[in-house]
């Protein structure tokens, strides 16, 4: 013979285990949404910051194939 108030107990005690795995689940899934929007946000900014940094243009090709004149320079 067992009283109401065990089994009610006892499915309380499953209600709440249930009830901390759901919300183990969801704590776990914001962590990984957390996360992903966390890399998602730091590439935008690894992208935006190479975009904005100034890269030296290169010398053209003329400068270089210039040859300097073997005569004194005019006074």
């Amino acid at each position: 013979m067992t009283l109401k108030t065990e089994d009610r107990a006892a499915r309380r005690a499953e209600w709440e285990r249930n009830k901390k795995e759901k919300e183990l689940k969801v704590a776990e899934k914001k962590q990984e949404q957390q996360r992903q929007e966390r890399a998602a946000n730091d590439a935008e900014m690894k992208r935006l910051r190479q975009m904005t940094v100034h890269h030296a243009r290169p010398v053209p090709r003329f400068m270089h194939q210039q040859k300097k004149s073997d005569k004194p320079a005019a006074e």
